[in-house]
């Protein structure tokens, strides 16, 4: 049981469709200049952060950032794991792979792809072999990403989100 996911194959991966969304820059969703931003804070691994994701965000990006009265603003938050990103554990670890994603404009269908794929805490499903299937199926430069993901090379933005939300109280 704990080797299985090491074993699934990207024809395992669930990649949803794609959506479109309102004027996404990096890790914001809406107008720049919206008179309200929301900043958000979560972890791949977190179940609370995945029914948030998909249940109350659309309506969010619905009536609000489509609208112009907010804007969205996204920070990972790898709390699952501990303190912040440093231990490469699942949460550090899909939180890289977003950013890796971002790095090529397709942070938004990482994100849909990690929480499509989404199956609890400390799984195995977010293993590094099962992060590398989802950027495929997000369909990004496999080239691009493997150097960026195995750099770790946003460890600092991640911990610099983490430091963040720790001084909001998240």
């Amino acid at each position: 049981a704990f080797i299985w996911p090491q074993f699934t194959t990207i024809d395992d991966i669930i990649a949803p469709e794609a959506k479109t969304l309102p004027n996404p820059v990096g890790l914001s969703l809406g107008d720049p200049n919206a008179p309200a931003v929301i900043d958000i804070f979560e972890d791949f691994q977190c179940p609370a952060c995945q029914f948030f994701s998909e249940s109350v965000e659309p309506l969010i990006i619905e009536y609000l950032v489509v609208t112009g009265k907010a804007r969205l603003v996204y920070h990972n938050y790898p709390f699952i794991d501990g303190e912040g990103a440093s231990n490469g554990g699942e949460s550090d670890q899909s939180a890289n792979a977003s950013m890796c994603a971002n790095e090529q404009g397709k942070f938004w269908e990482m994100k849909s792809v990690l929480y499509a794929n989404w199956n609890g805490e400390n799984q195995g499903n977010l293993s590094n072999r099962r992060l590398t299937a989802m950027a495929e199926a997000a369909q990004l430069d496999m080239d691009a990403f493997n150097a960026c993901f195995n750099a770790n090379k946003y460890k600092d933005a991640i911990q610099a989100d983490f430091d963040l939300g720790q001084e909001y109280g998240v």
